[in-house]
């Protein structure tokens, strides 16, 4: 599979099997791989680019993530 296959395919995905709704949960799985995929491979020297990397909203999103996973803490 070629990367732009890969983006495109997370990006738009919305659930296995053709079912109609959106499954959030399945989505959130794909991102904690991703999470645990960064925890594992990158370097504090990756870290510097990310800023730069996203745009306003999608870090608005991840700010947003932050905080609810704050609050939600025992």
């Amino acid at each position: 599979m070629k990367y732009d296959e890969l983006e495109s395919l997370l990006r738009n995905w919305t659930t296995l099997g053709g079912e109609p709704n959106y499954d959030f949960v399945g989505m959130f799985h794909l991102f904690r791989a991703c999470v645990l995929n960064l925890m594992e491979y990158s370097t504090e020297a990756d870290w510097s680019e990310v800023y730069e990397f996203l745009e306003p909203p999608e870090r608005e999103f991840l700010e947003r993530l932050v905080r609810g996973l704050r609050g939600s803490s025992p």
